[in-house]
């Protein structure tokens, strides 16, 4: 599953010229991460064969940029 939320806002200072700026969250569920693949007993081979990949991942952050069209 992946999703994603972003909002932001743009101003136009001319015709040919804008500032951008918002923030945006995404989402992964569903991840094997590799903190997760250690195995607790490693005389188990089902332990160290089994990928564990229930894990999510949540990921955010703002941003700023400035477009030029010509």
């Amino acid at each position: 599953l992946l999703g994603e939320f972003d909002m932001g806002l743009a101003y136009r200072f001319s015709q040919t010229a804008r500032a951008t700026f918002g923030y945006r969250v995404l989402g992964v569920n569903g991840l094997a991460l590799a903190p997760s693949q250690i195995p607790r007993n490693f005389a188990n081979d089902a332990d160290i064969n089994n990928i564990n990949s229930n894990n999510s991942l949540i990921l955010g952050g703002g941003y700023a940029g400035l477009e030029f069209c010509y």
